[in-house]
């Protein structure tokens, strides 16, 4: 997870709204997966970083994906989680489309460069330059 990753945090009204993983502090409450395989909220009572070489950023039909037990959004660098899965709906339709056809990689989604993915790449084009102040 990059510190532009969005994460969703539990707010006093009980509902959520998702915040850059870097701006997420001790006291705020995350959702976690626990042994039951349940979701929770949790507090933060640390915050530990590491810097890593490389990345690996999956693209869910649901939007999120769970990293180190912790709920997180799929979506990074954009200041809005609900748009972003929005915007990716052409591709998830055309995605289940396809794999109903039994096509593997219906999208290239398993093609691997130091690039982003062409979808993505064309998506962060078209939101910079209708949309660019949800752009980091």
């Amino acid at each position: 997870m990059t510190e532009y990753h969005l994460i969703p945090i539990k707010l006093q009204n009980k509902n959520e709204k998702y915040i850059f993983a870097k701006h997420v502090q001790i006291g705020d409450f995350l959702f976690v997966l626990e042994k039951n395989n349940q979701i929770k909220s949790s507090k933060v009572i640390d915050i530990i970083i590491q810097i890593k070489i490389g990345y690996y950023a999956p693209l869910t039909t649901e939007g999120t994906l769970i990293i180190n037990n912790i709920l997180a959004s799929c979506f990074a660098s954009v200041k809005d989680h609900s748009l972003a899965q929005y915007s990716m709906f052409p591709f998830r339709y055309y995605y289940q489309l396809n794999k109903r056809f039994s096509l593997n990689d219906p999208l290239n989604l398993f093609y691997y460069s130091n690039d982003l993915h062409w979808t993505v790449r064309n998506m962060f084009a078209f939101a910079s330059y209708f949309i660019p102040e949800i752009i980091v």
